[in-house]
């Protein structure tokens, strides 16, 4: 995979934003783009559960959130999220403040094979099939502005083309604390109008105000976000991470029952997909062996098909 220092790069020239343009135009005027637009249907990528497809995507210039207690497999439902991304033609951007790279490397090797233990040549046979133009990470280090934050998806989506930049997460360049609003709302803006400027899509990852443990069977929801509660209403998409800890502490006291096979083991809540008009959950099952999150409890996690190319 490709990796981008920050020091080199002179990011002045993408801190500013492209200067505002207004015109005035009639429905006449826009018609041939209402047209193909009509004809376009649902568009974007997807995630890699086929039963999700109509219900979330994320096209090239928009804007989605996915926010979750600490300890709620964000970083590794996203992870996956980004393999299935790359598989199906996008260019894929990574920053993750929390995670050293080469862990996250390495759980998308075994998330690619399929499989909890990979050998020296799996992981390379990984990273050079993410490497052909589909991945690339942001190996950034130290106190970061969210100016300098936003200049650099900039830069990603000006100079590299990248299609799809996850953002892991926004509480290591804003403040999340309630005296912090205005910034926290800047920030939003600034992301909003990168994505719209330049037909990337931009997700950002953000933690709630409580951890998991003090939701019991109560799932998460968009207002639970740490911060204003702008920032959701800025987003195009809210996905919220719930994991069945309940779940999981029965099985290691009880054993695998039928009754607990069928418990799902994350359900991710859609609080907000704007251009799909969906809101509910998504049920999805872990397999643990594999390092990826399955469609049900009798499915089975399979190779990435970029290791067939």
């Amino acid at each position: 995979m490709q990796v981008l220092n920050l020091e080199p790069i002179d990011l002045a020239k993408y801190i500013d934003a492209p200067s505002d343009m207004h015109r005035i135009v009639r429905p006449s005027d826009l018609v041939d783009r209402v047209i193909e637009r009509a004809r376009r249907g649902l568009v974007g990528a997807t995630l890699p559960w086929a039963k999700t497809n109509k219900v979330v995507r994320f096209p090239r210039n928009q804007i989605t959130i996915w926010g979750g207690p600490m300890g709620s497999w964000k970083s590794s439902g996203l992870s996956q999220c980004a393999i299935g991304w790359a598989e199906q033609g996008e260019r894929v951007c990574i920053t993750s403040l929390e995670e050293p790279l080469d862990e996250y490397q390495f759980r998308q090797a075994q998330q690619m094979i399929a499989r909890d233990e990979v050998n020296d040549d799996e992981v390379r046979r990984c990273a050079e099939a993410l490497s052909a133009d589909r991945m690339w990470f942001w190996d950034a280090e130290g106190e970061m502005t969210a100016e300098r934050a936003v200049a650099m998806m900039r830069y990603c989506a000006k100079e590299l083309g990248i299609t799809q930049f996850v953002f892991d997460n926004v509480t290591n360049v804003v403040d999340p604390s309630n005296d912090n609003t205005s910034e926290q709302w800047r920030f939003m803006r600034s992301a909003h109008r990168l994505a719209r400027d330049t037909g990337m899509h931009v997700h950002l990852v953000m933690h709630t105000r409580k951890d998991q443990g003090e939701y019991g069977d109560k799932p998460p929801r968009a207002n639970d976000l740490r911060g204003s509660g702008s920032i959701p209403q800025m987003a195009d998409n809210v996905l919220m991470f719930w994991r069945n800890i309940k779940k999981e502490d029965k099985v290691a006291e009880e054993g695998v029952s039928y009754e607990l096979a069928s418990e799902a083991d994350l359900t991710i809540m859609v609080e907000k997909a704007k251009f799909t008009r969906f809101r509910g959950r998504i049920k999805l099952w872990n397999q643990r062996s594999a390092w990826q999150f399955v469609e049900s409890g009798n499915d089975y996690a399979a190779p990435s098909s970029l290791l067939a190319a």
